[in-house]
C-alpha cells in the first residue's frame, strides 16, 4: 500500500471516487465462498448502486441522508454497507456510529461481525485501527474519537443519541420501523449523516416501501433506493453475481414456498396472501384409484418397491364455531423409482362424525391393522386423549403443536411433491381438491404463515400435511431384500451378484434370494419402460440387502 499523507486522505474523502480509490488502496478483504478472506474485487452492479448513493450536493454535502440496498439474498448488500461504514470510520473524526438489526444477536451475528472480520483480515485496517480496539460490543479509534457500536432493537436505549451513521439491518424482517425512526432523528443536528438500510423487499406498505414511494415520487430528495429484482428464475440465473452458485439457486427455488423464493432470491414485492398450490397441479395429482385403498392394492401400486404408511389428525371441537371437521388420513410413502424421491399415495382420508374419540380411534385401528402404521401425528389442539390411547395399543404416534416450527416443513415439503407431481390421491377425493384450491399462505416478517383464508375450510389439507410429516424420518431403498442364503458349492459361487460379484449363474432358478431379486427387476423394468438395467446392475444399485447372509457351502 502506498503511503497514507494528507493528500491522499483527502483524495479518499472525494465521493464515491475517493471511496473506489480507498478500496484500490487499502484492498479490504471479504470473507469468500471458499470460506477465505480475499481482496473484494467490486462488480459492475455494487459500483453502479455505489454512484448513485454517494452524490454530492452543489455546496459539498451529500445528496443523500437515506440511504438502502435492497437485493436479493447473498448480493452484498450488507458488505457494501460495511465498506461504506469502515471508510467513514478511518477517515473522518468523531463518528459515532450505530448498528442495529431486530435483535441483539442478529446486530452482533451479522452487520458488526462483517466488519470485525473486514478488519480483522485487512492488514492495512488492522495497522491503522488496532486489533485491542476491536471489542465485543464496539469498535474504538481513539486517534479519531470515533466509535462503532452494535446495539438491540430497543427505541428506548435510542433516546438523546447524537450519532452520525445510524445503520439499520433487515428491515424487512423488524416488527415495527419504529426503532429505526427514533436512531433516524438522532442524525438531525450531524452534518453529512447517513441512516443506512440493508434488507430484501418488505409488505406492501411496509417501512423500505414507503422509502421506495418516496424516492419515485420525488416527495422526498434526500431518499436513496437502489434494488435490484429479478423477473423470474431465468433471469436471476442470467444476471445473478459470479459468487452465487446456480446449482443452488435452482435447488432454492425447487424447495422453497414460491412466495418465499420471490422475496428472498428475486427481491420481488409479493401480494399479502398466495395460493400455496397451483390448479394444474392439483388436477395432476387426482387420478383413478379406489377409496379407501386397500393393503393388495397399495401392493400393485408399489410395483415392488418398499414402503411405509403415515397417518395424521387434524381434530375440532364438537360443534365448532367455524364449521370445522375433524379428518382422519393415512399416505403410503413409496419408494421413487431408479433413485428419485418418492412418491405419496394418499389411501384413506375420511371425515369423523362429531369428532367422536371411538370413531377416531376406530379409523386409525382399521389402518393400522390393513398397513401397519410407520407413524401417526395427532395435532395437538384437543388430541391427548386420542394420543395416549395409540400409545397404550403400540401404534407409534406423535402430538405435534401447530407451530410455524412444524408447519414450515411440513407444508414446504407438502407444496414439493404436489409441484414434482409425487402426490397421488382418488379423484373421489373432491373435497381435498377443493380445499387445496383454496389452501393460502402468507409472509410475515418473512416466515409464512398457513392456512390464512378464515373463509374456507382447510382441515383434509392439514391432515394430509401431518399424515407425509409423519413418515420424514423413514428413508427408503427403491427395493429391499430381506436374506441371502447361499447353499451351492460351486467355485463359481463367489462371483454370483448376489454375493459381491457380477455374473448371473446356473443355480439361479433354485435359489429364493435370486427369484426375488428377479420379480423385483422385472416389476422395476415394467414400471420404467426405457430402463434396460441388467439384473446384476438392478440388485447393486437399486437393492439394499438388510437381513441376514450366510453362505452354508463354504
Amino acid at each position: 500500500m502506498q503511503k497514507v499523507t494528507t493528500v491522499t486522505i483527502k483524495a479518499w474523502q472525494d465521493g464515491v471516487a475517493g471511496f473506489l480509490q480507498w478500496v484500490k488502496d487499502i484492498k479490504p478483504r471479504i470473507l469468500t465462498a471458499r470460506g477465505k478472506y480475499e481482496i473484494i474485487e467490486l462488480a459492475p452492479f455494487q459500483v453502479e448502486a455505489l454512484r448513485g448513493a454517494l452524490e454530492r450536493r452543489p455546496d459539498g454535502q451529500w445528496k443523500y441522508t437515506t440511504i438502502a440496498f435492497s437485493f436479493p439474498r447473498r448480493h452484498s448488500k450488507t458488505i457494501l454497507l460495511a465498506l461504506l461504514v469502515i471508510w467513514r470510520f478511518c477517515l473522518n473524526p468523531n463518528e459515532n456510529i450505530v448498528i442495529m438489526a431486530n435483535s441483539e444477536k442478529q446486530t452482533k451475528s451479522t452487520a458488526f461481525r462483517i466488519i470485525k472480520g473486514i478488519i480483522r483480515n485487512t492488514p492495512a485496517l488492522l495497522a491503522q485501527i488496532g486489533r485491542d480496539n476491536l471489542l465485543q460490543n464496539s469498535i474504538e479509534y481513539p486517534a479519531l474519537q470515533s466509535t462503532i457500536r452494535a446495539v438491540p432493537s430497543n427505541a428506548a436505549s435510542l433516546y438523546g443519541e447524537k450519532i452520525t451513521v445510524g445503520w439499520c439491518s433487515e428491515l424487512h424482517a423488524a416488527f415495527s420501523d419504529e426503532a429505526m425512526q427514533i436512531l433516524a432523528s438522532s442524525l438531525g443536528d450531524s452534518l453529512n449523516s447517513w441512516m443506512l438500510v440493508d434488507s430484501t423487499v418488505d409488505a406492501v406498505g411496509g417501512p423500505l416501501h414507503t422509502l421506495e414511494n418516496l424516492q419515485a415520487s420525488g416527495e422526498d430528495e434526500t431518499v436513496y433506493v437502489k434494488r435490484i429484482e429479478y423477473r423470474d428464475l431465468d433471469e436471476a440465473l442470467e444476471k445473478s453475481p459470479p459468487w452465487i452458485r446456480r446449482d443452488w439457486l435452482r435447488s432454492r427455488a425447487k424447495q422453497l414456498l414460491p412466495a418465499t423464493f420471490q422475496t428472498q432470491h428475486l427481491n420481488q414485492r409479493t401480494s399479502s396472501d398466495n395460493n400455496l398450490f397451483a390448479t394444474v397441479d392439483i388436477a395432476r395429482s387426482q387420478e383413478r384409484l379406489p377409496l379407501p385403498v386397500s393393503a393388495d392394492d397399495l401392493k400393485i401400486l408399489a410395483a415392488g418397491r418398499t414402503y411405509v404408511v403415515g397417518g395424521g389428525l387434524d381434530r375440532a371441537y364438537f360443534g365448532s364455531l367455524h364449521g370445522d371437521s375433524t379428518i382422519w388420513t393415512s399416505t403410503a410413502k413409496v419408494a421413487g423409482l431408479s433413485g428419485a424421491e418418492p412418491d405419496y399415495y394418499v389411501l384413506n382420508q375420511k371425515p369423523i362424525l362429531g369428532s367422536l374419540a371411538p370413531l377416531i380411534k376406530k379409523a386409525v385401528a382399521e389402518d393400522h391393522k390393513e398397513f401397519k402404521l410407520e407413524n401417526v401425528i395427532f395435532e395437538s389442539y384437543n388430541s391427548q386423549d386420542i394420543y395416549l390411547w395409540a400409545v397404550e395399543n403400540q401404534i407409534p404416534a406423535e402430538v405435534i403443536h401447530a407451530t410455524n416450527t412444524n408447519q414450515t416443513p411440513a407444508f414446504t415439503e407438502l407444496f414439493r411433491i404436489v409441484k414434482e407431481g409425487r402426490l397421488h390421491f382418488s379423484d373421489k377425493l373432491s373435497d381435498l381438491a377443493r380445499e387445496m384450491e383454496t389452501f393460502a399462505y402468507e409472509l410475515k416478517g418473512g416466515q409464512p404463515r398457513f392456512g390464512i383464508n378464515d373463509r374456507v375450510h382447510d382441515d383434509r389439507v392439514y391432515s394430509l400435511a401431518w399424515s407425509i410429516f409423519a413418515t420424514r424420518q423413514k428413508e427408503l431403498a427403491a427395493y429391499t431384500l430381506d436374506a441371502v442364503i447361499c447353499s451351492s458349492k460351486s467355485r463359481h459361487a463367489p462371483l454370483c451378484f448376489l454375493r459381491g460379484g457380477d455374473l448371473i449363474l446356473n443355480c439361479g432358478p433354485g435359489c429364493p434370494a435370486f427369484l426375488k431379486v428377479q420379480q423385483m427387476h422385472l416389476q422395476h423394468r415394467r414400471t420404467v419402460v426405457e430402463s434396460e438395467i441388467s439384473l446384476p446392475n438392478f440388485f447393486h444399485s437399486l437393492v439394499k440387502h438388510s437381513g441376514l447372509t450366510t453362505y452354508q457351502g463354504l
